[in-house]
């Protein structure tokens, strides 16, 4: 009579589960969500220009927050927008032949905008994905090309609500300048541009929270 008892509950508390779990699994909709982490940062270079001029940068970790807004085409298929500030310092810095400063940049932060396609598989609850996407990286007045790509997983905690886990790699495209502003004479000026390559790279490993409508 005990042993039926069990396998009664046992049997109903599995049933509930599996109801639980085929109400939160992944669906169309669409998805709002706010994240943050830590982001490494790769970049950081010494080249001699024209003129004898050299161009010195450096880039500090940073932590990332932003916003995601996407919606999913079906159970596998999704795609999103994400604003970011990656929270990391670039500098850079010209030189004279003399090593006197001539001009410089320094960024407080990077501001990341980019649009990913996700490719899901769901298991009930959870969600793995894998993500690509194209984008842009803003400076102070100048923003360059980005594209990203990474991986992560959703954790359903209700029907509508979900954990997500991230990590990804955004690759800067594109050439940097510095001016420096010459006086000719008599408070006459003039701009010489230095253009200067160096690839900027992200890494992000954040955790978010989002609603799917």
């Amino acid at each position: 009579m005990l042993g039926k008892r069990l396998s009664l509950v046992l049997i109903t508390l599995l049933f509930s589960l599996a109801v639980s779990y085929a109400r939160a699994e992944m669906r169309t909709g669409l998805e709002l969500g706010l994240f943050g982490g830590s982001v490494t940062a790769n970049a950081g270079i010494q080249q001699n220009v024209d003129g004898g001029h050299r161009i010195a940068t450096n880039i500090t970790n940073g932590n990332i927050y932003g916003l995601r807004v996407g919606g999913n085409f079906n159970s596998n298929f999704g795609i999103e927008i994400a604003i970011a500030d990656a929270g990391t310092r670039y500098n850079a810095y010209l030189f004279d032949a003399g090593g006197t400063e001539r001009s410089s940049e320094e960024n407080t932060s990077i501001g990341l905008i980019n649009i990913n396609a996700l490719l899901q598989f769901p298991i009930g609850r959870i969600v793995p994905f894998v993500t690509v996407g194209t984008g842009k990286s803003m400076f102070i007045d100048y923003n360059l090309s980005t594209t990203n790509y990474g991986a992560g997983v959703k954790i359903f905690l209700t029907r509508n609500v979900f954990l997500r886990a991230d990590f990804k790699k955004y690759i800067v495209n594109g050439d940097h300048e510095l001016e420096e502003i010459v006086d000719i004479r008599n408070g006459i000026y003039y701009v010489v541009p230095y253009a200067f390559s160096d690839q900027i790279q992200l890494k992000e490993i954040s955790l978010g929270i989002s609603i799917l409508f």
